[in-house]
């Protein structure tokens, strides 16, 4: 009996070990690269050797099998746990029922490091302008700046005032003091002073006002001699079309008293909505110019998009960087044009998943607070070349959608300026990237030389194949974007999609925002949900149990006298012994312990047949 005993423990605990800690290993290794997938590896990741030796024999059992089911988790600092519950969303339970599905969508993820060369291997290329603005209120952040990649950096402003012509700020913002512009002259980096006059009415007081014309040009001057700088930037903003000659006066003005010691650049509207510009005539005076390349989708819009978009496609307002360079170098000689690009996101809220969708507009939010902030992997959107994330507002039945531009697609635009050749590229604004370092890489590797061939982007993004999502149940590419990124709600949508795809959609959509409102769902959808957390939360007790459970009727079946009554019970009730394994392998699938579920189920029927093999096969029944 004893023996009998001990040969039960043994095949409990060998099945348990044996079956169970490679599907552990495995599942820890899948649970890692989904939660490297999720935030670039910020998470941490699952460890399934951090599992502590028990002296009881029942619980070194239930450790061995319940290691099948998941591995045990190092504890995670406070901050990292509110950041995933800020970016759960309950359409993750969708991923898990519908996993299968996936596996017919095309994914390609772009994704590279590769070494990065040393500062003196490299010198700047003449033939590229990289021209930064330093906004004053960033103060030191200069120090991070790698000067000998800028070939120009221009201070953030002498704000004008439209009545006098003076500066707004009797230090001009810091430009009298700022130890920027020793530390840019050591490095052979230009500097300009930015002058700024934003607004319709600001701009038509002033250029309505010859005095204060004659004062701004004066002071120009005076400033850019005080500190050694090399010329002026001159950023006017909404400039009424009725200025348009005054415009050309005053910077023809400047030109004869700056003469050609000093340089004089501009800025650009992406769209000259007022002709206000007379870029043909401006062009003498001028020795280059930024076109402002952002704002296509922002402040003003109702939908949620690019900000800075390549092209069109058949998703976009027709108005884009292509058209808007197009049409200026018809006016101005490619080299004398810059391409200013953001180092900034613009933030949507809108009520759906489709792109494009109308959206109000929340702001805007620097580079480096997005990569601190919103963790993740991207997409990537093909026609405009930019990336945006989109996430669930807790709470809500909101979607948050955020668009901008990483070192992935700031280099595409980057190889296009030069490929057409224009003189360079202008940043809005440096400083805006809290000194992340792929972004001076970036710069370092497309505007330096000699080429280094081996570069390429830190930054991950996904692509969406939109050919195929076309002809893709859009349950399907609702689940790959959750699988891909677990918070990603936000579907590329063809806008050629079939009606009774964007129905379905609809409906899909409804269905998951729903389920983020706990008022809104039944009785009975609550009571599953507070049953589920609770199994959850004391999964490993149940696993304890149920070995136990298994381990004393299997006993209890190996000692009992009426062994033959109990045998036949058994074996006349098979299939619905089966039917009850199915039973929980599904709720264990449902309660996210997924494959495991399976092969729980399958370990129990093994073991059943075992113990008859071993110690049936000699008997008969009655």
């Amino acid at each position: 009996m004893h023996r009998k005993l001990l040969i039960v423990m043994c095949i409990y605990a060998l099945a348990g070990i044996i079956l169970g800690m490679p599907a552990a290993e495995a599942e820890t290794k899948a649970s890692a690269e989904v939660s490297i997938a999720l935030d670039g590896g910020s998470l941490p990741i699952q460890d399934s050797t951090a599992v502590k030796e028990k002296t009881n024999i029942f619980k070194k059992i239930a450790k061995a099998i319940g290691s099948i089911f998941k591995g045990k988790k190092k504890k995670k600092p406070k901050q990292e746990i509110q950041e995933e519950k800020k970016f759960k969303h309950e359409i993750e339970s969708y991923a898990h029922r519908f996993s299968n599905t996936v596996d017919s969508i095309s994914l390609a993820k772009i994704a590279a490091t590769g070494p990065l060369f040393p500062d003196n291997t490299k010198r700047r290329d003449t033939l590229y302008r990289v021209f930064g603005w330093h906004p004053h209120w960033l103060g030191d952040s200069y120090k991070e700046y790698d000067f000998k990649v800028l070939s120009t950096i221009a201070y953030f402003s002498y704000e004008v005032d439209p009545e006098t012509g003076t500066s707004k700020q009797i230090d001009v913002n810091g430009w009298l003091t700022t130890p920027l512009i020793d530390s840019a002259h050591r490095h052979g980096c230009d500097v300009l002073l930015t002058v700024t006059n934003f607004g319709t009415e600001e701009n038509k007081r002033f250029f309505s006002n010859p005095n204060a014309q004659a004062t701004l040009i004066k002071n120009i001057s005076e400033l850019l001699n005080y500190r050694s700088a090399q010329g002026v930037n001159i950023d006017f903003e909404q400039v009424p079309g009725e200025a348009r000659d005054n415009l050309s006066t005053f910077l023809a003005t400047l030109r004869s008293v700056l003469a050609d010691t000093l340089s004089i650049s501009m800025t650009l509207p992406a769209i000259d909505t007022q002709e206000a510009y007379d870029v043909a005539t401006l062009e003498p005076f001028i020795d280059y110019f930024i076109v402002m390349g952002y704002g296509f989708y922002g402040k003003g819009s109702g939908t949620a998009g690019p900000t800075s978009p390549l092209g069109s496609g058949e998703l976009w307002w027709d108005r884009n960087l292509t058209t808007t360079m197009d049409t200026y170098q018809k006016l101005v000689p490619k080299p004398k044009l810059l391409l200013g690009l953001p180092y900034f996101a613009t933030l949507w809220e809108a009520d759906n998943i489709n792109v494009p969708s109308k959206a109000n507009f929340i702001g805007y939010r620097s580079y480096g607070y997005i990569m601190k902030q919103v963790p993740g992997i991207p997409f990537l959107e093909p026609a405009s070349q930019s990336v945006f994330r989109s996430y669930p507002v807790d709470g809500q039945s909101k979607i948050r959608q955020l668009w901008f531009e990483n070192d992935v697609t700031l280099g595409m635009k980057y190889d296009w300026v030069k490929s057409n050749g224009f003189g360079g590229v202008g940043i809005w604004a440096l400083g805006f990237d809290s000194g992340r370092k792929e972004l001076w890489d970036l710069l370092r590797n497309k505007f330096t030389i000699p080429a280094d061939t081996t570069y390429k982007p830190q930054s991950e993004v996904y692509l969406l194949d939109s050919a195929l999502t076309k002809k893709l149940d859009s349950l399907a590419v609702l689940l790959l974007q959750v699988s891909v990124g677990k918070t990603d709600t936000l579907l590329m949508q063809d806008s050629v999609a079939h009606d009774d795809i964007k129905l379905k959609l609809d409906s899909i959509q409804t269905l998951l925002l729903d389920t983020t409102n706990v008022e809104q769902q039944s009785e009975i959808t609550l009571f599953l949900k507070d049953v589920k957390t609770k199994v959850e939360a004391n999964k490993d007790l149940l696993i304890t149990v149920a070995v136990l459970l298994a381990l004393f009727v299997g006993l209890g079946i190996i000692s009992s006298p009426a062994r033959a009554p109990v045998r036949l019970f058994i074996t006349e009730h098979k299939q619905a012994f089966l039917i009850a394994a199915v039973a929980v392998a599904s709720l264990l699938i449902y309660l996210r312990w997924g494959v495991v579920g399976v092969l729980f189920a399958i370990i129990i029927v093994t073991l059943l047949k075992m113990f008859q093999l071993i110690f049936f096969h000699d008997r008969r029944l009655p």
